[in-house]
């Protein structure tokens, strides 16, 4: 805990996104491929990792 705040920051952000409500990933996904804001993708690319892990 506190390892690295960045990357961290990220990771919380996103589950805490993803924990709130399952439907807001989704809206993060269509962000993607509009491409219309690179900070979002960021956000998103980890969004993508955690929802996978949650599928299975």
């Amino acid at each position: 805990m506190g390892l690295v705040s960045g990357s961290d920051m990220s990771s919380v952000y996103v589950h805490l996104i993803w924990k709130e409500e399952m439907r807001y990933y989704l809206w993060y996904s269509i962000y993607l491929e509009e491409k219309k804001y690179l900070q979002d993708v960021f956000l998103i690319h980890y969004k993508l990792v955690d929802i996978r892990y949650a599928k299975y």
